[in-house]
């Protein structure tokens, strides 16, 4: 199976986004620029078990200062 695109919206680090992938791919990014985040989302995709899970609060995407005092 190849993954040739994909669109993650609202969860982690990610409002909205779209990625187009090359056959063979590189994840590379400095220190939280969401690597850990594509990668996971992608496997929730393709992973049976992943959905055997109640769904982790910290995977739902929240603006920044969204719930604060801010």
């Amino acid at each position: 199976m190849r993954v040739a695109k994909i669109r993650i919206e609202r969860f982690r680090g990610f409002e909205s986004a779209s990625f187009l992938l090359p056959a063979d791919l590189v994840v590379a990014g400095e220190p939280r620029a969401g690597r850990s985040d594509f990668v996971e989302a992608l496997r929730r995709v393709l992973d049976p078990r992943s959905t055997r899970a109640r769904v982790n609060p910290l995977d739902i995407f929240r603006p920044v200062g969204a719930g604060t005092d801010e």
